[in-house]
């Protein structure tokens, strides 16, 4: 396919390097650059963006494990390409590797997919247990490609899994890998890392492509242990928690409308910043304070 995009819509076959890479008009508004708005400023934000600053951020070994799960859950969407070698060292590995990060796909060693296999083995065989809505249903799309437009902005998302009942309802499925399934630390998972703004942008535009299934759409994340025995939990947000994230993204959608309307993505200037003292440096201290007559 073509690698721009200048219609609002659903798009199915869109790779994830063109993704990554913004097929829209203009620069568009994704969830990360959104959130970093939120957590930094604009100018960071534009910095990381991929068609103004084009800064990457450095990945994690964690980061590439969820990024090879993701892969495997995509199935035939995957872009996926194993190569034939022990590690990187030989000329030959790393020849390959670039022909294949050049050509869009993702290149992963067969060694390094033996620990998402199971965890992604085990997100196919429990998200769905106990309910009906199935993420791996027949008429599901893995790794689909959502555009729309906000007023003059351009905005894109990549859902994991989008679950469309012709005659129901849409779901986002949406997979998270962690090393701690307890309550509290999904809590702190999805607080820290802003997950309920993704939920709430994510809603949001396919709200705008899907406007008939107003009321019927939901998010679902699905946290995976990455170590045995891999168990893997539901979690949907309460109305409360989705507010927050619908309030948020409004808040950093109206800063991105600003900058790309101004072409100015220069974050505001630091008012000056008085700064207290710790307590523990004038504990053993008798300290006076002052000031001229």
């Amino acid at each position: 396919m073509s690698a721009g995009i200048a219609t609002p819509g659903l798009y199915y076959d869109v790779p994830a390097a063109v993704y990554h890479a913004d097929p829209c008009p203009a620069p568009s508004l994704s969830s990360g650059v959104l959130r970093t708005i939120l957590n930094q400023s604009i100018e960071h934000a534009a910095l990381e963006h991929s068609r103004i600053g084009g800064s990457k951020r450095e990945t994690t070994p964690a980061m590439n494990l969820g990024s090879v799960v993701h892969s495997l859950l995509a199935g035939e969407s995957s872009d996926l390409v194993l190569g034939d070698f022990d590690s990187y060292r030989s000329a030959a590995a790393r020849e390959w590797r670039t022909s294949i990060e050049a050509s869009g796909k993702t290149p992963v060693l067969e060694r390094d997919i033996e620990d998402a296999r199971p965890i992604a083995k085990a997100v196919r065989e429990k998200a769905g247990v106990g309910i009906s809505n199935d993420p791996f249903a027949s008429h599901g799309r893995s790794e689909v490609t959502t555009i729309w437009r906000e007023g003059d902005a351009w905005c894109r998302a990549r859902f994991d899994r989008l679950v469309i009942d012709p005659n129901g309802y849409a779901d986002i499925w949406d997979w998270k890998t962690t090393s701690d399934i307890s309550d509290r630390a999904i809590e702190r998972a999805i607080a820290g890392m802003g997950y309920h703004i993704q939920a709430a942008f994510y809603l949001r535009g396919l709200a705008a492509v899907l406007p008939r299934y107003a009321g019927r759409l939901s998010f679902i994340f699905c946290f995976v242990e990455t170590a045995p025995p891999y168990l893997v939990r539901r979690v949907t947000l309460s109305p409360t928690f989705q507010a927050i994230g619908r309030k948020k993204v409004s808040e950093g959608l109206a800063l991105w409308q600003r900058a790309i309307a101004t072409n100015d993505f220069r974050a505001p200037a630091f008012e000056t910043l008085e700064v207290e003292a710790p307590a523990y440096l004038d504990e053993d201290d008798e300290i006076t304070i002052s000031t001229a007559a």
